[in-house]
Formats: structure tokens, C-alpha cells, sequence
């Protein structure tokens, strides 16, 4: 027995020496590049730098200990080295406190820039309101325009990972990321050439010039700033490594899928076992006006697919894909039209027997050949005219 158990004890070390002369000490860092981190707060043990206005550190159950932010309150950080707008990741993790309903936007990050134009960085679910809210937001420069969004909407029961990255040049970049995946993008030529001109503020706009008293209403955790931007793929990477449960994340991001697909599909059909709702597919190729052959295949497509209204483009501005006295035909079935065949009558006859209702469209305001705009003034004079009359006529009421 005592051999067995010195056997045993032996292998485990072994195997271990082995671990660790394979796999370097960086490889267990939670963190990338860590020499190139300026600001990291967990809030585990709240730092000097760390200043607290009603703000309060508690405990989550997901999470750990974080930074619950009310509407009122607030926190500032005072960074220990530059911040930088030249280049840098911005990455925290946020869980919404708010009501469903509210209309109010959710500052959770601003900082003020020391140059001569008085510009703000911030990070806020809503700004420029009305017409920006309930967009995330990500701005790194205000004078400089250096800012994208996204209209988004939070699910109020879970955490989420909010990352920032930007970089200037020509063309200079910012990008904005929830859990990972990118969400806005901008490109512009900037030169940040200035560093903060003051404390990092989480949950109030109080480090910008456009404060209107927005507070975060919010838990933040695991503040971090790089100096240097990530890829798309870095960003991914380092959410995965922060997420505590990537099975129920994914779950969370297709709930409202899976939603609607657990809801019992139910077909109303008439006596001949036809649909008596609509389901119309549209379609801005001419391929179906090819061939016999290739209006069948994409009939076949459209009815295993359960759709009963097929709505085909017949004229996209070189000509129809059918014999007209009036409109030229398009150069790509002009040669087969002479021999008698017409795309579109057969692909009628045929829907028509598959229960499939056929309603073509025009593309009716673009002209890629001779002759086609005035085919279009043929075919519409009339509903322009009545438009002209009943638009003049309104007027003179009014």
C-alpha cells in the first residue's frame, strides 16, 4: 500500500513540474499584456485612489463585491498614470438597477480631457437627448466627433460586459462592444493628442460639459484600461475569460428566440388545405425570367418554405422581363422573348397552380438605361397627375 501511495504522490508532482515548465506563469494571468494595464478596480479592496459619494461596495451572488451607483451617487477614481487618447481598451462589466420603463439615460463613465477645447470622454446608455435615447454610447471626443452608438436595450436581469477601444491616426477608429460582439464603429482621421485633465467619474456626467444630473442607476465591476487598443478578436477572447458562466450567457442572448420557437405554430387553412394568412417573400433577382427550369426551382424553394405570395422584381431599370409595347426588355431576356417565351406569364401559370400568388413589383425610380424613365411616365402619368391635383388641392384648402 505505502508503495502504491508513493507511486501515486510521485506522478501527481511529476505531472505538475511538467504543467508548469510547459505552461509559462503569463499563461495563468487573468489578464493580457498586464504591464500595459494603467487602471484596474475589482472593488474588492477599494484602493486610495478611490473616492466614494454615496456610492456603497456590495456583495453579488454572480459577481463578487461591486459598485452599486443610484441615481444621486457617485464615484471618482484618480488614476496613478495617464490616461491617453491616442490609443487605448476600456472594459467594465454593468448590471442595470433601473425600472423597465425608464425613459432616463444611464451615465456610467466620464472623464474630462486636458486640452484647450474642453472635451469629455464618456460612457452612457443615452446622451444628446431625445434624439439619442436609449443608445449606448461610447465618446471619446466630443470636439473631435470621435464617438459611435447603437440603439440597446438591457436585459435588466443580467450582467453585461461594456467594452470601449480606440486608436487615432488617419483613419483613426473608436469601436463600442457588448459581451464581446462589436455593436458601433466609427472611423475618423483625429489626433488625441492629450491626456485626462482630471478624475475618472463612474455614474455621473460631472466629467463633462453637458451635465444634465444623468446618474447609473447601475452595478459596475472590474473597471480595466489598456493602453493600447484590442482586436475585435482580443475583445472576444477577454470576455470569454471574464464571463463566470458562457452557457447561461448564451442562453440569456437567444431567450428571445428560443421564445418563439417554443410558441406552437398554428396553419389556418381553407377546405382545399390552402393558408388563409399570407406569407410573402420578396425578391429583387431575375433569375426566375431565365429559364422554365429556374422559375420552377425557385417556386419549389418558395412553397417548401411555406410561403404563399411570391412578389418578383420585373423591371430593376434596364428593361422588363416580359413582352411590354411599352417598356424596352432588358438585354439579359431579350433573346428569348422573339422564340415565343414569356418569363412572366409562365411563372404566373405556374405559382398559380402551386397556390402560390404571384405579385410583381417595379423598381420605379431608377434608370440604368434609354428610354426607361419615359416608359415609367407612360405607365404612372395618370397617378401623377391625380397626385398633382390632390396635393395643389390640400394646399389651397389649408
Amino acid at each position: 500500500m505505502k508503495c502504491t501511495k508513493y507511486s501515486f504522490m510521485f506522478f501527481v508532482c511529476f505531472f505538475m513540474f511538467v504543467f508548469i515548465l510547459i505552461f509559462p506563469e503569463e499563461s495563468f494571468s487573468l489578464f493580457p499584456d498586464e504591464e500595459r494595464i494603467i487602471l484596474y478596480e475589482d472593488y474588492e479592496a477599494i484602493s486610495r485612489s478611490v473616492e466614494l459619494h454615496g456610492a456603497v461596495i456590495v456583495s453579488d451572488q454572480e459577481r463578487g463585491r461591486s459598485l452599486q451607483l443610484t441615481a444621486e451617487t457617485f464615484a471618482e477614481i484618480k488614476p496613478s498614470q495617464a490616461l491617453n487618447a491616442k490609443a487605448g481598451t476600456l472594459s467594465f462589466w454593468m448590471k442595470p438597477l433601473w425600472e423597465q420603463e425608464s425613459e432616463k439615460s444611464h451615465t456610467f463613465l466620464t472623464l474630462p480631457w486636458a486640452d484647450s477645447q474642453k472635451s469629455y470622454m464618456a460612457v452612457s446608455h443615452g446622451w444628446w437627448e431625445p434624439l439619442g435615447s436609449k443608445r449606448l454610447y461610447f465618446i471619446l471626443s466630443n470636439q473631435e466627433s470621435i464617438h459611435c452608438s447603437a440603439p440597446y436595450g438591457f436585459d435588466l436581469e443580467a450582467w453585461v460586459m461594456i467594452t470601449a477601444v480606440w486608436e487615432s491616426g488617419d483613419p483613426g477608429y473608436c469601436k463600442l462592444y457588448v459581451n464581446g460582439e462589436k455593436i458601433a464603429e466609427n472611423q475618423k482621421p483625429f489626433s488625441g493628442d492629450y491626456v485626462n485633465g482630471g478624475p475618472l467619474y463612474l455614474g455621473t456626467d460631472k466629467g463633462t460639459t453637458s451635465q444634465k444630473g444623468r446618474g447609473a442607476e447601475s452595478l459596475l465591476e472590474s473597471l480595466i484600461i489598456f493602453d493600447r487598443p484590442f482586436s475585435s478578436q482580443e475583445v472576444f477572447q477577454f470576455y470569454q475569460t471574464q464571463e463566470k458562466d458562457l452557457a447561461a450567457a448564451y442562453e440569456r442572448k437567444w431567450e428571445w428566440l428560443n421564445k418563439g420557437l417554443a410558441v406552437p405554430l398554428i396553419q389556418r387553412r381553407d377546405r382545399q388545405g390552402r393558408l388563409i394568412e399570407n406569407r410573402a417573400i420578396f425578391d429583387e433577382d431575375m433569375s426566375w425570367a431565365f429559364s422554365k427550369e429556374a422559375a420552377d426551382k425557385i417556386l419549389s424553394r418558395v412553397k417548401a418554405a411555406g410561403f404563399n405570395i411570391y412578389v418578383p422584381c420585373v423591371w430593376h431599370g434596364r428593361g422588363a422581363y416580359y413582352p411590354s409595347r411599352i417598356a424596352s426588355t432588358d438585354p439579359k431576356v431579350a433573346s428569348m422573348i422573339p422564340l415565343g417565351y414569356d418569363p412572366l406569364a409562365y411563372l404566373i401559370q405556374k405559382a398559380h397552380s402551386m397556390g402560390i400568388e404571384v405579385h410583381p413589383w417595379f423598381t420605379v425610380v431608377k434608370e440604368r438605361a434609354p428610354n426607361t424613365l419615359s416608359f415609367l411616365m407612360k405607365v404612372f402619368r395618370r397617378v401623377l397627375l391625380i397626385f398633382i391635383i390632390l396635393s395643389f388641392g390640400s394646399l389651397s384648402v389649408n
